[in-house]
């Protein structure tokens, strides 16, 4: 039996990236010889075995045939004359089919070693578009490595187009959709994965409610693609919080009511505690505006509203949110979220025991505990 480390792995590996999971293709052998040695098989379809201890991914080296329209109509091959090369061959981009022995020698039949070099993302070959999740794929790849300069081949988008027009988003697992959305909002640049949906017509497909809040301000700038990106960057500084940076989209896609927002985490399944996060900031982020200049009692309703007190860390996150969407040369914006979180903290500790000695219903409790959130909040400000 021969290993090779291939995918992620090795082009991880060549950036000098962290390298998160490694994926190993397996010759020379076939099942029963994989279970002999304790590997435990994944799925029914594929040849793809966890390892005993490593918990790695192992897989006999195969290739695969479209046999239909759905993602999963694919036939197998993984008999003992597969070779690495063909193996290789059959993945979606170049950079994604380079293998590595043992020795640290690459193989690399796609040229994915050049490809890594000049930066290039682009598919192996015309089989790239039987696999429509592979749009996706690459949109993620462009948004993992734009801080690298990476960018997509015009041949690719082309490919990624045909496959839209041809109707095969709609044999893609919607789960499989945001996986990698998921991972897009996780990288540095999360805004190119919309822009490179966007350049292949996708977007409006998929985020429709993105799209149509934006497609007037594309239109006024349809001959300038730096001014099309721009319309779809947000400023992260390096927050990696997925709720967050969700509701950054959101407010830069000026989504303008609820069921928009429900609407779009119903299409592609995204976690319920995204969507409602993202609802609560559309619900409250406006009131924070010129919060110093606001009263306290108005301060401490706005943080009852908010049921901020069962849940302290929403505070924080809202925060950030108004801070991040905030214009950088707005000053006076800017503090709105420092002036939001440092009240909250000021009266989120006030001690409780005595107003549950001089009351005996939680109606009382919560009046007078309120008053006094007030009152201490007033005494800080020196009202």
């Amino acid at each position: 039996m021969h290993k090779y480390l291939v995918g992620g792995a090795v082009r991880d590996f060549i950036l000098k990236s962290k390298i998160r999971d490694k994926d190993w293709v397996v010759l020379g052998s076939n099942k029963k010889k994989m279970f002999e040695k304790g590997f435990l098989q994944v799925g029914k379809f594929f040849p793809v075995f966890i390892h005993p201890i490593s918990k790695e991914e192992y897989a006999l080296a195969r290739t695969d045939t479209k046999i239909g329209k759905k993602h999963t109509d694919f036939k197998t091959n993984y008999n003992l004359n597969i070779t690495l090369i063909k193996d290789l061959k059959r993945r979606d981009i170049t950079i994604n089919a380079i293998a590595m022995d043992k020795y640290g020698n690459f193989i690399d039949p796609c040229k994915g070693l050049e490809d890594l070099k000049n930066k290039i993302i682009q598919n192996i070959s015309s089989s790239f578009e039987e696999d429509p999740l592979r749009i996706f794929r690459v949109a993620s790849f462009a948004a993992r490595l734009k801080h690298l300069n990476f960018y997509v081949t015009d041949k690719t988008i082309f490919f990624m187009k045909k496959m839209i027009k041809r109707g095969d988003l709609k044999y893609i697992s919607i789960e499989r959709i945001w996986k990698e959305t998921e991972k897009a909002l996780k990288s540095q640049n999360p805004h190119i994965y919309f822009y490179i949906l966007y350049k292949c017509k996708a977007l409006k497909k998929i985020f429709v409610e993105f799209y149509n809040s934006i497609k007037k301000k594309i239109k006024k700038n349809k001959n300038n693609e730096k001014k099309i990106i721009n319309i779809f960057k947000i400023n992260i500084n390096k927050i990696s919080d997925i709720s967050i940076i969700f509701a950054l989209f959101c407010l830069k896609f000026n989504i303008k009511n609820i069921k928009l927002i429900k609407s779009l985490g119903r299409r592609i399944k995204i976690p319920l505690k995204i969507i409602n996060f993202a609802i609560l900031v559309f619900l409250y982020q406006k009131y924070i505006d010129n919060i110093k200049y606001k009263s306290s009692k108005y301060v401490i309703n706005l943080l009852n509203k908010i049921d901020c007190w069962k849940r302290p860390y929403v505070i924080k996150k809202i925060s950030l949110v108004k801070y991040l969407h905030t214009n950088n040369k707005n000053k006076r914006k800017l503090s709105d979220s420092f002036f939001f979180y440092k009240y909250f903290y000021l009266v989120k500790n006030i001690d409780i025991k005595n107003i549950v000695k001089k009351n005996y219903d939680s109606l009382s409790i919560r009046i007078s505990l309120n008053n006094q959130r007030i009152l201490y909040l007033n005494k800080y400000r020196n009202y």
